[in-house]
This record gives C-alpha cells, sequence and structure tokens, in this order.
C-alpha cells in the first residue's frame, strides 16, 4: 500500500504543476481553492475538503518533505499492522487534522498531508503505548520514546506558515488509530499473500471510494466561487461619513504600494485624518485597504470610471486583475488586492462594506477624459 499512497501524492504534485503551466498564473491556485481546507467553506457544506487538502501542497518542497517522511515512517507502519491498516490510518488522520484546523480563529486555509503523515508516526507511538508492558526497557526508548520525541518536535516545527493544529490533529488521530487497531508484525513480502479480513478489505474500499468521490467534487467546483462567511460590520464615524468597516477582520496600517498590513488599528477614522492606509488581511488570501484615492490610484480615465460605477450600483467593481473598488464620500475609497480567482467570493463576502447608492462623489476630471 506504501507505494500506492507516495503515488498518489506524487500524481496529486504533478496535476498541480501541469495546472500552473497549461492555465498561467492562476491554474494551481485554482485547484488549491477548490480543495484546500477553508473553515468556512467546510462549514458550508463543502466536506470534500477534509480529505482532498491531504492532497494537495503549496509548492514542490512541501511535497517532497512529505513524500520522504512518510516513506522512512510507512514501512514500519505496514509491517506492523498491514497495507490496508496504513490505509485507513493514513485518511484516518487526514480527517483529524481537517477537524482539528475548523478551531482556528479565523477562516484562513491549509494545504498539505502533513497532518496525515504525522498521523502515520502517531501509529507507531499508540503501537508502543499498546505493548509497553510487554517490552523492556531498551524497546520501551525504541518504539516509545523515541517515535513520541519525534512527533512531538514534528508537530512544532515550522516556520510562521506551519499550521500546528493540523499537525497535532492528524498526530492524534494516529495515535488513536494506531492504539484500536491490532498489529500483525509480518514481513512486507508477507503481507501481500495474507488474506485481509473483509470488515477491514471493505473499511479500506468505502475509505477509496471517500476520496475519489471528494476529489470528483472538487475538480467539479475549479471555477467557482468559494463560498465565505458575509464579513460583519461596525459603523465609524469620520467627519460627514459613516463608513461601515469590517469588525472581525484585523486592522492595520499599510504603506501604499508595499502591500504590507502592520501593527493593531483601532481607529480607521484616526487612519485616514493621518493619510495613513487602513488594511484588513482577508480570510485565505488578499487585503482590504481604505484609504484616499490619491494613495490608492493613478487616478487615470478607467479609475474613476471604475469608481462611478461603483456609486451607481453600490457594488465592488472591478478594476483590474486582483483588484476591486469602491468609492467612498469624497476623496477616499475601498480596494480589494487579492488572486483573481478569489475576487467573486470576496465580492459576496464584503458586500456590507461597500457604501450605499449614491453616498459617494465621484466627479471626473477634465484632465482624466482626454478632453
Amino acid at each position: 500500500m506504501l507505494p500506492w499512497l507516495l503515488g498518489l501524492l506524487a500524481a496529486a504534485g504533478a496535476i498541480q504543476t501541469a495546472a500552473s503551466l497549461w492555465d498561467v498564473p492562476w491554474g494551481n491556485t485554482k485547484i488549491l481553492l477548490a480543495g484546500g481546507h477553508v473553515r468556512d467553506a467546510v462549514a458550508r457544506g463543502q466536506w470534500w475538503r477534509m480529505l482532498t487538502w491531504t492532497l494537495l501542497h503549496a509548492d514542490l518542497g512541501h511535497l517532497f518533505a512529505n513524500l520522504l517522511m512518510l516513506a522512512v515512517i510507512g514501512r514500519p507502519v505496514e509491517a506492523a499492522y498491514g497495507g490496508a491498516r496504513l490505509w485507513i490510518i493514513f485518511w484516518g488522520s487526514a480527517i483529524g487534522g481537517a477537524v482539528a484546523v475548523l478551531g482556528q480563529a479565523g477562516p484562513w486555509w491549509t494545504v498539505g498531508a502533513s497532518g496525515a503523515v504525522l498521523g502515520v508516526l502517531g501509529a507507531l507511538v499508540g503501537l508502543g503505548v499498546k505493548l509497553l508492558p510487554q517490552l523492556g526497557s531498551r524497546m520501551r526508548v525504541r518504539m516509545v520514546a523515541v517515535p513520541a520525541g519525534a512527533l512531538a518536535l514534528l508537530v512544532w516545527l515550522g516556520g510562521p506558515n506551519t499550521d500546528r493544529l493540523a499537525h497535532a490533529g492528524g498526530a492524534l488521530g494516529g495515535i488513536l488509530l494506531g492504539s484500536a487497531f491490532r498489529p500483525q508484525f509480518m514481513p512486507l513480502s508477507a503481507i501481500a499473500a495474507r488474506r485481509t479480513a473483509p470488515w477491514l478489505r471493505w473499511t479500506a474500499f468505502a475509505v477509496a471510494a471517500l476520496v475519489a468521490c471528494a476529489v470528483a467534487l472538487a475538480a467539479a467546483h475549479l471555477d467557482r466561487p468559494m463560498p465565505l462567511g458575509k464579513v460583519a460590520t461596525e459603523t465609524v464615524r469620520f467627519d460627514d461619513l459613516q463608513l461601515r468597516v469590517p469588525l472581525q477582520l484585523r486592522r492595520g496600517t499599510s504603506a501604499p504600494g508595499k502591500g504590507m498590513c502592520q501593527g493593531e488599528l483601532t481607529d480607521p477614522a484616526w487612519a485616514l485624518r493621518t493619510r495613513r492606509v487602513a488594511c484588513f488581511p482577508l480570510p485565505v488570501e488578499g487585503l482590504l485597504l481604505l484609504g484616499r484615492r490619491d494613495q490608492l490610484f493613478t487616478l487615470d480615465q478607467g479609475d474613476y470610471r471604475a469608481l462611478e460605477e461603483s456609486n451607481r450600483t453600490g457594488r465592488w467593481v472591478w478594476r483590474q486583475t486582483g483588484v476591486l473598488v469602491a468609492a467612498v464620500g469624497t476623496d477616499w475609497a475601498w480596494v480589494v488586492q487579492a488572486p483573481e480567482p478569489l475576487l467573486a467570493s470576496y465580492k459576496q463576502a464584503l458586500a456590507a462594506v461597500v457604501p450605499d447608492i449614491g453616498s459617494a462623489n465621484v466627479t471626473l476630471p477634465a484632465a482624466a477624459t482626454g478632453t
């Protein structure tokens, strides 16, 4: 079973790479958005993400690291439990990691097989704990202390983009399954010749069918907007304006053109008065900016026409690749900067932020008309 698992992850990585070359520049992003784990999307019925997120990776380095770790850890686990149990442990750990990710504070996204791979290592820990009374002191170190120490290190290891909740959930799922399953301790050469128990075989087939169904559903949603929750707002008074500002999103200030969002802003009105750009990191990936028009735009004819359309319709308007705009008052504007495939989702999620129809003042200057 181990070569099949490795081949499945490698095939998914090849599909991602091919998509990035075939559909430049958003092919890979579309796949990640269709199958990655996003709490809001899972809560709105897209259950397949709790499986497909395991097959997707942020980059080739991420994929190769998981393939290498699975190749090393998977062999002793398969020798101890057999191929069918390894398959169930892998996907059971993936679901354990997905459930843990649902507890994150924000609707951010997660991809990668790390949770499932650490679950396979967790199964070794569960096996050692199960056999602890029968082990001598040296074997307790080899079968319990060393795997448990490695598991604890790997759960917390990683950079700022590491999802430790996914690691912890996958590891816990693997420990529980490893403790529940009965080991068989057979050479790998003999496993293929041994007949698997019917209940175990049918359980493995059911898991495989569920994974296939999840992949099919993710493929069917490649070009559909991701369902995100409506962003709640609060009213902030700024001179003669009443701004509707996101309530739950983190706030900061951004330097125009740098795309960074730093600090903890408490008063967006203060940012406008001091000519700072208020910014809000968006769910999944992107920024919501609020600032003066001359800070956010070049103020050419296209900018004014987009702002005028937003004021006339009361909706977000597409300005250019990866950019939505909405006019505010006389001199200000909202701007969304995000990957193009996410803009349709943000139009729906941020609808309450856009000012009422006709509340802004957008006058096309003579210099912008070309006359």
